[in-house]
């Protein structure tokens, strides 16, 4: 059902036997000790069972090497919990209680559909501050020639949902080196400027923070018209006093919304993809269906986790024996370049075949997801502290395009714990 492995980890000696290893071939070695194990990775990219995580690892071991192989329960990957993600891909009437009887119907004529001109979104509407407070200090912090808060990601970036809509979804990312709780927040607030300075969208409202691995985030979905932008965010506490602020550039494009151009949002980069309980609604930001990416807003990461990255490709041409997009993506880490200006130091992957995974739910035409993992960790060499920029470049091999998209980031060397382990 997943589909070949995208890498087979061989540990300890194998028997001789017939036992197949999804393209690998049968293996051929001689008996030469005790417990052969395989360990075969998954990833999400190329297959559309929802993993939960970015890559999936099912371990099989052969305790007296006899080609009696037995799948093994490992804490990296729960094999109970993937069996019933995977039951659940192939379940498509969940509220279904009984069979239900089809009755053949005389053929009526249809009538030819229209296509209706494509409508450009609406901006949100332009509100007021309610609390002085919060306004003043949005005032402030324009007039700033320096942050007099604690660092704060903020990151956004487009999308258009399965629908067609397109939407800016936009990240407050607070590091837990701020040392800020979640309950000393309550309210977001803030305005979007036009470049004329001019206020198009003003906030405040109620703000829960989410948790991602020790950080906190807030997130919402803005509609925007494309345009250059300067948004001033913050957080407020139930005071009405901001607890966190900051003000950035943004450059809204004009995704092919409505049309049959094709093209690829912002890359996202994350070290949290998981499953949530319930499915997201249309437009959530960050969300399709029951997978959430948390974009990792301060760009900052360890040197030894999993680093993953996700991209919106809109109308990728189509292909006609798979009904699927055809599309390759090649990597590149570029380093700062340092102090007596020499280059820093590039890591460059070949390119290779991505799948892409339907954010409709279903293959043809539309808006596909390319999405993969990092394994920093694994590195021969690992990449040294420092500043980056990572560039993707996505090839669609039926269209004859290509699209590059590329962020910056931040490595930092692992703690010592996770290190060792």
């Amino acid at each position: 059902v997943l589909g070949a492995p995208y890498s087979v980890q061989r540990s300890n000696p194998e028997g001789q036997g017939t036992v197949q290893t999804p393209g690998m071939g049968a293996n051929s070695n001689t008996i030469q000790g005790y417990s052969p194990r395989q360990i075969w990775k998954y990833d999400q990219t190329k297959t559309q069972v929802v993993l939960g995580q970015p890559t999936a690892e099912v371990a099989f071991i052969d305790q007296y090497a006899s080609n009696d192989w037995t799948m093994e329960r490992t804490a990296r990957t729960p094999i109970d919990d993937l069996l019933k993600r995977t039951v659940q891909s192939f379940v498509t009437s969940p509220n279904l209680t009984a069979a239900p009887s089809y009755q053949a119907q005389a053929a009526q004529p249809v009538a030819p559909v229209v296509a209706p001109a494509p409508v450009a979104p609406a901006a949100d509407v332009r509100g007021t501050f309610k609390t002085e407070s919060l306004r003043a200090a949005v005032e402030a912090q324009k007039a700033a020639k320096t942050n007099p808060f604690k660092p704060l990601g903020v990151f956004w970036t487009e999308m258009v949902s399965p629908a067609g809509d397109h939407f800016v979804p936009v990240q407050l990312y607070i590091s837990k080196d701020a040392g800020i709780a979640a309950d000393a927040v309550t309210t977001f607030f803030g305005t979007i400027e036009d470049a004329s300075g001019t206020a198009v969208a003003i906030y405040e409202e109620p703000a829960t923070l989410a948790s991602s691995k020790g950080d906190l985030y807030f997130d919402k979905s803005l509609k925007l018209q494309p345009g250059t932008y300067r948004a001033t965010l913050g957080l407020a506490g139930v005071d009405g006093k901001p607890v966190i602020m900051s003000s950035v550039p943004m450059e809204v494009k004009a995704l092919p919304v409505g049309t049959t151009d094709a093209g690829i949002s912002r890359m996202v980069l994350s070290a949290d993809i998981h499953q949530t309980d319930e499915a997201a609604l249309v437009g959530a930001p960050y969300a399709f269906g029951r997978v959430k990416i948390v974009p990792k807003g301060d760009k900052v990461f360890s040197n030894k986790e999993e680093l993953s990255y996700f991209v919106e490709v809109l109308n990728p041409g189509i292909d006609e024996g798979t009904n699927l997009p055809k599309l390759q993506v090649k990597l590149e880490f570029i380093g700062a370049p340092g102090k007596d200006g020499k280059p820093g130091r590039t890591i460059s992957a070949p390119i290779a075949d991505t799948a892409a995974l339907p954010l409709t739910g279903a293959s043809g035409p539309g808006q596909y997801a390319v999405l993969a993992g990092i394994p920093l960790g694994e590195m021969k060499n690992p990449l040294p502290p420092g500043n980056y920029t990572l560039r993707l470049k996505v090839f669609d091999q039926v269209r004859k395009q290509s699209w590059t998209t590329e962020q910056p980031l931040k490595l930092v060397a692992a703690p010592a714990a996770a290190a060792s382990q």
